[in-house]
């Protein structure tokens, strides 16, 4: 009883921060990167704001002023998209009236803190692609289902032309509009065609989680219960073939994802290199791949148009990439090997796109 108490009581302060804070900037981006958070609490014992994933530099406590405004002024925060979520009494919500993107495996608070050195992710005076949803019946898992397909600028123009089309997978917890909305993979391609660094190119963003029929979390499978590669070439692949105007060559087809995406293109990309001519792999772990018996079984350097492996030089995952780069060395695999400052993180996973882009199909 006490603790549905208490779920009310924290519904309704939260319900009171909605209504008495409507209109009102409550989280501040500052130049210096510091960013103030305000909510209005009333009875609360404590407020804090929490960063996910070592985001925002951990725990923030709120200090609750004479006027009844709790308030924090963080740190300067590095730049780029963070999950984040404002904690009440220990119970840990969305932070009101602020937008939520899925990660963390449900709807989450995230924050972008602008980088005054970059600026190729960011939408500028160029012509923009357009982002739309296919929605499909999958036979794979026996339901309907939707991917987020990128067209580039002068896809509606010339009906004659044919683009080559790369499959883009996000990490654990996302969905397939995380290279959208939190990746801002339209505007990086926009900039790149539009200044002729990348081929105009189709990009196609599914959810990575394919369920089968019967699975106990279809939501979030097991990896047993997870056939993304049975809905990838049995599904997805012919529907946007038929939908679409690609190239249906293997030469014009890449696959690529960051984290448990780019695990997903290791384990497919080789096993399908009739389907596929460019791999991409972002921040990823390469688990139990086995360069020499796909050497022995490819000629590699010739079967593969592209393989491009990133990683971010504080990830977790940096060393056992690495060591995969030094093996694929060793055999003599012609790839790109790319690495950059940070972890694992949205700012790195954009630049892994925007140097991989500029290499694919050429």
């Amino acid at each position: 009883m006490k603790n549905m108490q208490h779920i009310l009581f924290v519904f309704l302060i939260i319900q009171a921060i909605a209504t008495d804070l409507f209109g009102q900037a409550s989280v501040t981006v500052h130049h210096d990167r510091c960013v103030t958070f305000k909510v209005l609490g009333l009875y609360a014992n404590s407020l804090y704001i929490e960063g996910l994933g070592n985001a925002l530099g951990g725990k923030h406590f709120m200090n609750l002023s004479r006027d009844g405004i709790w308030e924090v002024t963080t740190p300067p925060i590095e730049p780029g998209f963070h999950y984040y979520q404002l904690v009440i009494d220990s119970v840990a919500v969305n932070f009101p009236g602020q937008p939520t993107y899925f990660g963390w495996g449900k709807e989450t608070s995230g924050l972008e803190i602008p980088d005054d050195n970059l600026e190729f992710y960011l939408p500028h005076r160029t012509p923009h692609g357009d982002v739309s949803a296919k929605w499909y019946h999958s036979k794979t898992t026996n339901t309907i289902r939707k991917a987020l397909i990128y067209t580039p600028p002068g896809y509606h123009v010339d009906l004659n032309l044919r683009f080559p089309v790369l499959y883009l997978q996000h990490g654990a917890g996302e969905n397939e509009m995380a290279w959208v909305y939190q990746g801002k993979a339209n505007f990086i391609m926009d900039n790149l065609i539009s200044s002729g660094q990348a081929i105009p190119m189709i990009i196609v963003m599914d959810n990575g989680y394919a369920a089968i029929p019967g699975s106990e979390n279809p939501e979030r499978p097991s990896r047993e219960d997870n056939d993304f590669e049975g809905l990838l070439l049995n599904d997805l692949i012919p529907v946007i073939d038929h939908n679409f105007r690609t190239i249906r060559d293997r030469e014009y087809r890449a696959l690529a994802g960051l984290s448990m995406g780019g695990a997903q293109a290791i384990r497919i990309g080789f096993s399908n290199l009739d389907l596929f001519g460019s791999i991409g792999v972002l921040s990823s772990y390469p688990g139990n791949f086995d360069v020499q018996s796909v050497y022995r079984a490819y000629d590699l350097n010739e079967e593969l148009g592209l393989l491009w492996l990133g990683y971010g030089k504080e990830d977790k995952r940096y060393s056992k990439g690495l060591d995969f780069h030094h093996e694929l060395r060793k055999e003599g695999i012609e790839h790109i090997w790319y690495e950059c400052e940070g972890g694992h993180v949205w700012q790195v996973w954009r630049k892994h796109l925007y140097d991989l882009a500029k290499h694919l199909f050429k």
